[in-house]
């Protein structure tokens, strides 16, 4: 398999024409940025190689790297760096979703099932001048378990509403180094291995940038916070599997 990073947003395949990358941003030519980006393709390769019966189908990763004010709710930032991959051209538009939702919900810390799905709902629907489908209304307000809601279901939350009520996506807020009162946070999603999979690669995704982040200032600590994230029993199980643990103290 071969993959190659295109920077400024241009996109490039690889010449078998089964991994796309794309990288822009402001830091696309930073060594963050580059290191970032190769760490991201070396990992996401290795494991959609390993586990490729889990992704048969085509797979996208999306990290998204953004400031972040410590002092409120959804001060984030423009992006700083953009880093988009895919396997088999599979873009199935629920990666896309999972990081719409987690912008639109600023305090989220990973996109899941939640139990206010309608409320939810109306609050996108209202934000983009659109109205409610009858049919969805009460599929929707009808299912107490998100976890089983029907596939055209799922499918009218992505497409119209921009809303991916199932795991896959992550929110990960850091310190940055030398900066006083000011946060990073990543955002990852990823589709294309089923929902409670779509956390294996996530995961791992956050793991490689980790190693980026510890690799590029091996004598600072960069406080993240995984607190919150580990409140969600079927997230903490990913980050118990990859040994992901909070570095330094975030207050």
């Amino acid at each position: 398999m071969k993959s190659f990073v295109g920077l400024g947003g241009r996109r490039q395949e690889g010449v078998d024409g089964l991994v796309s990358t794309m990288l822009s941003g402001e830091w696309a030519k930073s060594e963050f940025g580059q290191k970032l980006a190769a760490a991201l393709t070396e990992k996401i390769g290795d494991l959609t190689t390993r586990y490729g019966y889990l992704v048969e189908g085509g797979w996208k990763l999306i990290v998204l790297d953004r400031a972040r004010s410590a002092l409120a709710l959804n001060g984030s930032g423009p992006e700083r760096l953009h880093f988009e991959s895919g396997g088999k051209y599979a873009d199935d538009g629920y990666a896309e979703a999972e990081i719409e939702t987690l912008k639109f919900f600023g305090s989220d810390v990973a996109t899941y099932p939640v139990q206010d799905l309608g409320a939810r709902v109306s609050l996108t629907l209202g934000a983009r001048g659109l109205e409610w489908s009858k049919d969805m209304q009460r599929v929707i307000f009808d299912c107490v378990d998100a976890t089983v809601l029907p596939r055209n279901a799922h499918e009218w939350l992505k497409d119209v509403c921009g809303l991916a009520p199932r795991y896959g996506g992550l929110r990960v807020l850091y310190d940055e180094p030398g900066v006083s009162e000011r946060r990073g946070e990543l955002l990852i999603g990823f589709s294309g291995a089923g929902s409670n999979h779509n956390l294996l690669f996530s995961v791992g995704a956050l793991a490689a940038a980790q190693e980026v982040l510890a690799e590029l200032w091996p004598h600072v600590r960069i406080p993240c916070n995984l607190e919150e994230l580990k409140m969600l029993p079927t997230v903490r199980l990913w980050l118990d599997v990859w040994g992901i643990e909070e570095i330094g103290k975030f207050e």
